[in-house]
């Protein structure tokens, strides 16, 4: 509980934490609002930032684990600290400041010595790792009697705990859901489900024309037709929907966490794992339609879903202008341009013609289909080389060029390589 300063009005928070991020409300006389307040210090609430204003303890609280120490503090310059650490049984004399997420200053050793030192914010920027000097032999040593100096009202004097492993929840069987227009429920318990696009069969040109600029060579264009119907995941599967089913979130605070944010650092075989087991679920609960499974898209699946029945280089309508920013490319897309070296909340952009979101950038998505140059003429379903020693990923991400988004452009990586901006989509697809 505290308060915070929102567009110069005071309100009083109450907040639990959520895996990295503290969620709640913050209420005034008159109105209120929802929050997810991320770590760094500078809290997003909706599209505006909130700032602590005041948190009611007057310490700044620590203590050692292994060689990390953790804290909290505000991260306003000039702010100095000053304490006692015992380390081994012997008590030093600690003093610092915080500079920006570091805290830097002096240790007096025991023979009246002074080292220098900086804990660097390591994780969600409260782990603060000790310089190799700093040699502590007793993890969870105490840190006694740490007092904030020039501000005592805004350091948080709170114990460090470690993580608690968490069970993984076991979805719930419930009755078959379907949306409008065939759209498939898909149910992972607690609230949570992915909503499934219903795509009817079609016929579309694959790749991109000579004329297509920033294109590569392996775009070659030809005609693909896809014979059966098929349900591809309107949203890419978020951290939130993936620790449901998974148990862990492997996103890392840097590049973005959030329940509603797109899952990475995932591997294609980690994937793979996620659709096998929401095909168990489904299959036992008796949802599953006849004949198909939960599995990644094909690379002509995903493209013919992509493009939504356009021919240019994204699914707005838009050409490409640049390799690096192309206008209009934003619309529909976070890339390097925009998204601020992170992942954003699925569904923020506009969607496709087929209601189909973050189809560009976000994070890049893993295919089925082993990487290799497409089959010269027409083709009915194809799935890519047989053999192979990359997966196709498509999409782009946050930190792509805009030749990089393009409806046609393919990557490649190895299987058992997880990246942080590439994730998935899954698809209802027929069994091969």
């Amino acid at each position: 509980e505290g308060k915070i300063n929102y567009k110069g009005g005071k309100y009083t928070v109450k907040a639990k934490k959520e895996g990295a991020s503290l969620v709640g409300t913050a209420k005034a006389q008159e109105n209120s609002f929802s929050f997810t307040f991320k770590s760094g210090g500078v809290f997003q609430a909706g599209s505006d930032t909130a700032r602590l204003q005041k948190i009611p303890f007057p310490n700044l609280g620590a203590k050692w684990a292994g060689e990390k120490i953790t804290l909290q503090a505000d991260n306003r310059s000039g702010n100095t600290y000053s304490g006692k650490l015992s380390l081994n049984g012997q008590e030093m004399t600690f003093k610092g400041h915080i500079d920006g997420w570091k805290l830097e200053g002096d240790i007096i050793m025991p023979n009246n010595k002074e080292k220098d030192f900086t804990l660097e914010p390591e994780g969600n920027g409260l782990v603060f790792q000790a310089g190799s000097f700093v040699e502590v032999l007793s993890p969870n040593t105490a840190v006694t009697d740490i007092k904030n100096l020039s501000n005592p009202v805004t350091a948080v004097a709170q114990p460090v705990t470690q993580p608690v492993a968490q069970p993984t929840v076991q979805p719930v069987a419930q009755p078959a859901q379907t949306a409008v227009g065939g759209n498939i429920i898909a149910q992972l318990g607690n609230g949570l489900s992915i909503e499934m696009v219903a795509i009817q069969p079609g016929t579309f040109t694959m790749g991109s024309p000579f004329s297509e600029r920033h294109r590569d060579g392996d775009e070659a264009q030809h005609q693909v037709t896809i014979s059966q119907p098929f349900w591809i995941a309107k949203h890419e599967v978020t951290q939130g929907q993936y620790q449901a089913l998974m148990g862990i979130n492997p996103a890392e605070v840097k590049h973005g966490v959030g329940a509603d944010c797109p899952v990475y650092n995932v591997t294609w075989n980690d994937a793979i794992n996620f659709c096998a087991k929401l095909t168990e679920i489904e299959r036992t609960a008796g949802r599953l339609p006849a004949g198909y499974e939960y599995t990644l898209p094909t690379e002509a699946q995903w493209e013919y879903a992509c493009r939504a029945g356009t021919t240019t280089s994204y699914n707005n309508g838009r050409d490409i202008t640049g390799e690096e920013i192309s206008r209009g490319l934003g619309e529909v897309c976070w890339y390097e341009y925009n998204s601020r070296d992170k992942v954003h909340p699925v569904g923020q952009k506009q969607p496709n013609a087929w209601g189909l979101y973050d189809m560009h950038g976000n994070v890049s998505e893993w295919c089925l289909d082993w990487y290799g140059g497409y089959t010269a003429g027409a083709a009915t379903d194809p799935t890519g080389p047989n053999a192979g020693s990359e997966r196709v990923k498509r999409g782009g991400s946050y930190d792509s060029d805009a030749d990089d988004c393009r409806a046609a452009a393919r990557e490649d990586e190895e299987p058992f390589d997880a990246s942080d901006s590439c994730g998935f989509r899954v698809a209802l697809a027929p069994v091969k």
